[in-house]
């Protein structure tokens, strides 16, 4: 009977490391399942960390990019109401001094006319006066 007794302990004692080693067996097989499905949703969850922040970076650069081609537009703005100022300036100086030019241009002129008109008043009446005693000498003699 200790045999008989003894074999079935065994044979029961076997059969409880069988499923054991099944148990360990079908642990092993589901833990490396886990850590596959653990290790896709890694990858799955980089994935979609990496697209989240190209579009950020691609967002932010082209918020940059906005703000800076705003600062050049504001500035190329302000440049050329400048330069239109200034020019605007500068045109306004020359007429200024265009007129002046013209004003004593024209001074110059009416005197030179005046003084040349003077002069020929003046040449005709002696011309006149050259004739007129041309013409009594004439008569007198």
């Amino acid at each position: 009977m200790y045999t008989t007794l003894h074999l079935q302990s065994t044979w029961i004692e076997k059969g409880f490391h069988a499923k054991l080693d099944a148990a360990k067996h079908a642990a092993e097989i589901e833990r490396q399942d886990n850590l596959r499905s653990c290790q896709t949703r890694i990858e799955e969850q980089d994935k979609k960390i990496i697209a989240r922040e190209t579009e950020l970076t691609q967002s932010y650069a082209d918020n940059i990019e906005k703000r800076l081609q705003k600062k050049l537009d504001d500035n190329m703005e302000s440049f050329e109401q400048h330069t239109k100022n200034d020019i605007d300036a500068r045109l306004a100086n020359t007429m200024v001094r265009l007129e002046h030019t013209h004003q004593g241009a024209k001074d110059e002129l009416k005197t030179t006319i005046t003084s040349n008109t003077l002069a020929l008043e003046k040449k005709l009446q002696y011309q006149l006066q050259a004739a007129q005693n041309t013409t009594a000498k004439r008569y007198t003699v």
